[in-house]
């Protein structure tokens, strides 16, 4: 190849790699408005202690149905939270977190978003502070609700039946793939409900514990058998996770193709959620 084509190719090269970086840096703007993730708060405002528990129970816990119902009313109405002060309202006025420890926005960033980045960053919120509710790594005790939100990437949420797996819970933010895989299930479940759902199917392992039980034998029967020993089950249908000695009365909600039956336990906070 001749020294000046060489010479031009690395120059395209350079000018491309530059495009593309400078594309990332503008969707990351886009995305998480004028104050990107890694200037988030190091430390949490205030001090949180929760036990050790999968999803599906935080989402018993009288907080998370607070919370769950502040966040559905301000989904359900965000043309009336412009302002960061009503957000910070809904959120601090009806449950114990401060704003600052659950939300990747500040007032800043919340003023430059769209109405449909609102709502998507509220959904994040939630699933976050449902991480923190859920103590940390169910498996190896590590605890995370005590860290700040930049720490929360490395806590996830393990199916106990991947079959179940409709999305992975970190994307329960993304409403267009959400209600992609609701609507090929044939569900009649709203964005949040679904997100919420997933939610249910998994156990909160931190990612070295995720990596192991994922590809150890012997590691996923070490952590099968502390799932089974404290009374968790999951069921073979739709790979919720309930505990033993959950006696909720069952219900039936009409899909396509025939009646669902699921435990009223299982229903989200509009009644036609699973």
């Amino acid at each position: 190849m001749p020294q000046q084509v060489r010479t031009l190719c690395v120059i395209s090269l350079s000018i491309y790699k530059l495009l593309i970086s400078s594309s990332l840096n503008c969707t990351s703007l886009i995305r998480y408005g004028p104050d990107l993730y890694d200037q988030l708060p190091t430390e949490c405002t205030r001090g949180y202690s929760f036990p050790f528990r999968p999803f599906c129970a935080v989402q018993k816990d009288p907080l998370c149905i607070a919370l769950a119902e502040a966040v559905q009313m301000m989904l359900d109405n965000i043309g009336l939270y412009d302002n960061f002060d009503a957000v910070k309202k809904a959120i601090e006025g009806t449950t114990v977190f401060a704003i600052e420890d659950v939300a990747a926005f500040d007032e800043l960033s919340w003023s430059a978003m769209t109405p449909a980045l609102r709502k998507m960053k509220l959904m994040r919120l939630y699933l976050q502070a449902e991480k923190r509710m859920a103590g940390g790594c169910y498996f190896c005790k590590t605890r995370f609700d005590d860290r700040p939100l930049t720490d929360y990437p490395g806590l996830h949420g393990h199916h106990l039946k991947p079959g179940k797996k409709w999305f992975d819970p970190s994307k329960g933010a993304n409403e267009s793939l959400v209600m992609k895989k609701v609507r090929s299930f044939g569900f009649n479940l709203t964005w949040f409900g679904a997100a919420r759902r997933e939610h249910k199917k998994t156990f909160p392992l931190c990612l070295q514990c995720h990596m192991k039980v994922t590809y150890d034998e012997d590691e996923d029967a070490a952590f099968m058998k502390m799932v089974k020993d404290d009374g968790w089950i999951c069921d073979d249908d739709t790979g919720i996770i309930r505990h033993k000695n959950d006696l909720s009365p069952t219900r039936f909600i009409k899909q396509s193709g025939g009646w669902f039956v699921t435990r009223s336990g299982e229903c989200c906070v509009t009644c036609n959620d699973v």
